[in-house]
């Protein structure tokens, strides 16, 4: 017999940690992709449109992160994501702790996996394709 306190309908309090970290992982691997591997490859070509001038100013802000990055044996972006981490099981701690928990985290979950793919987006539209338009220096 089901006791009382059991209830067959309840959802769990969201993801899992395994679950959220594969999903974090399989979402942000692009992103570290273009700032580990893409954008220190095309750092010549990037410097071309900075000494002509021609560089947009987000451009030059992630080249500089990604100079600092090689510089630093990207240190940076390994305590970026440990801290992604642990804000994650921060925030998923204390949103469990109140009363729709199951809703509050599925939607952290879903607003981190949504801000990644925002991230992408803008990544690709701002830093490669304004060079469309402007053609090479």
């Amino acid at each position: 017999m089901i006791g009382a306190a059991s209830n067959p309908f309840k959802l769990p309090d969201g993801p899992s940690a395994t679950v959220r970290r594969w999903a974090y992982a399989l979402l942000w691997l692009p992103i570290l992709f273009l700032l580990l591997v893409v954008l220190p490859s095309c750092q010549a070509i990037f410097d071309k449109f900075d000494k002509a001038g021609q560089l947009p100013e987000l451009t030059i802000w992630v080249m500089t992160v990604v100079r600092l990055n090689c510089r630093a044996y990207y240190a940076p972006t390994l305590f970026f994501v440990v801290g992604l981490l642990i804000l994650d099981a921060t925030v998923v701690a204390l949103l469990r702790r109140r009363r729709h928990a199951s809703v509050l985290v599925h939607g952290w979950f879903i607003g981190i996996c949504l801000l990644s793919m925002g991230v992408l987006w803008l990544a690709i539209s701002r830093l490669f394709l304004e060079f469309k338009s402007s053609g090479p220096p």
